[in-house]
């Protein structure tokens, strides 16, 4: 599993800050220490990625029903790690509802969405 793109997108940047403050301050303590803290942290977020969460779990960070990502799982969209014990899923496989729309039952949101499509139609 690799971690989420702005973990690289940080871990480059202090590795950058890294060589040029080694550039300018042969010796310099930081620029010693960012490359190992960019390390510590790609390595974090590919754990926490990685941790198996309970579909209970999995509902109330992904914003999707536990019954949906039961569905998920039957229709081998979400996989499943293990095999015994309760279903379980990896933190990085789950799929996001939009902020907008987490804990809004799916046709509310969609409800919301159209009224939200109709105010702007109606003020052109």
């Amino acid at each position: 599993m690799k971690a989420p793109p702005w973990v690289h997108a940080l871990s480059e940047r202090w590795r950058r800050v890294a060589a040029a403050r080694a550039d300018l301050w042969p010796g310099d303590p930081l620029a010693a220490a960012l490359p190992q803290l960019a390390r510590e942290l790609e390595a974090e977020a590919e754990r926490h990625d990685a941790e198996a969460l309970t579909i209970r779990e999995a509902a109330q960070e992904s914003g999707y029903s536990q019954a949906h990502l039961r569905d998920m799982v039957r229709q081998g969209v979400l996989p499943a790690t293990g095999t015994d014990g309760p279903v379980r899923v990896r933190r990085g496989d789950l799929p996001r509802r939009s902020v907008a729309t987490q804990g809004q039952p799916v046709s509310s949101a969609a409800r919301e969405l159209g009224r939200s499509v109709q105010r702007s139609r109606s003020r052109r």
